[in-house]
């Protein structure tokens, strides 16, 4: 028999304790706050998720409408292309009359 058992660590937040025959699981949920409450807060709330790295769900009317999480540094480019023909080829001049002033 399994049973579950919330334990709130504060008033938006609590911790699921999950005992299913002696196996003990412990999950975090992530932390909700309303709309309004964002809306008030928005400021300290987006320093406090990019210091902590914690998601939070933003409802309205108790259902989830956004997540706000951190940011994380995008991968370099450095090395990413890769070129299928050499540099003298990529480089060469085309065979094509062009005028710049036609184009304007």
């Amino acid at each position: 028999m399994t049973s579950t058992t919330p334990i709130a660590i504060a008033p938006d937040h609590e911790i699921l304790w999950s005992d299913d025959h002696g196996n003990m699981t412990m999950v975090m949920t992530v932390r909700t706050i309303s709309a309004s409450q964002f809306k008030a807060q928005c400021l300290a709330m987006l320093d406090e998720v990019a210091a902590t790295g914690e998601e939070i769900v933003v409802t309205k009317r108790g259902r989830a409408v956004a997540r706000v999480s951190p940011m994380s540094e995008p991968e370099s480019l450095r090395g990413s292309v890769t070129f299928n023909v050499p540099d003298e080829v990529l480089l060469e001049p085309l065979d094509v009359e062009w005028d710049a002033a036609a184009d304007a």
